[in-house]
């Protein structure tokens, strides 16, 4: 049974301060024979790299939109809400897990920030700046596309040219980071899949998996971290 770590979501209250991972996560975990273990909010360099040495991988999700300044924007509108200590500690581990070759899963806002810490930039807001041809998030709750997949991990996982994913982000990637490939787009283009062009152990998915079928969710996960990919 492998041992993943996770960072928390982040609750920054008037009284105290906390991480907790959220029960959907952990079920999937579950199903997955996934041990799942709550990374701490730190910028601490070394408490990471220890704590790296004692972990089989590493998986990032989440929804929350990523703050437009860490690729040298501004905000679109007022609608956004950031924790820029948030994405600070997710891009740390990000660039740890990478440096150390520590397999690294990260969905969501999890992937644009993947493609941020490699230089790249994102949509601030799909419909005002890429179009509405494919929804990507609904009025209130998540919505479901398409994706097509070319030659890829989710390719030999599901043996599909194409599979339905959840949908619930307003940031899109724009401009790719350097040194890695688009293996899966929604209809209108849109980057849904992000892998490396070469032997680096990541994976991003602008979907997250708790939002998926359980099936084919834990599909993703247990193949991903104990189906010898990257063994």
């Amino acid at each position: 049974m492998k041992c993943i770590g996770t960072i928390g979501r982040y609750f920054n209250g008037p009284l105290y301060k906390s991480s907790y991972i959220k029960e959907n996560s952990l079920n999937l975990a579950k199903k997955s024979d996934i041990v799942l273990f709550s990374l701490p909010i730190t910028k601490n360099e070394a408490i990471i790299d220890e704590l790296l040495l004692k972990l089989d991988g590493i998986f990032i999700s989440g929804d929350e939109e990523v703050n437009p300044f860490l690729f040298g924007q501004d905000p679109i509108d007022n609608r956004g809400k950031f924790d820029l200590l948030q994405d600070d500690v997710e891009l740390l581990y990000i660039e740890r897990a990478i440096k150390n070759n520590i397999p690294l899963l990260v969905t969501g806002r999890g992937a644009l920030l993947l493609n941020i810490y490699f230089g790249g930039n994102l949509y601030r807001d799909l419909e005002k700046e890429f179009g509405v041809e494919v929804y990507h998030k609904g009025e209130e709750e998540g919505t479901f596309h398409f994706v097509e997949l070319e030659k890829s991990f989710l390719k030999d996982v599901f043996k599909e040219e194409k599979i339905v994913v959840p949908s619930n982000h307003r940031q899109g990637i724009k401009v790719l980071g350097s040194g890695m490939k688009v293996t899966g787009r929604s209809l209108d283009g849109l980057a849904e899949v992000i892998e490396p062009e070469g032997d680096e152990k990541f994976l991003g998915l602008q979907f997250n998996l708790e939002d998926m079928e359980m099936e084919s969710g834990v599909k993703i996960l247990k193949s991903f971290f104990e189906g010898g990919h990257y063994e």
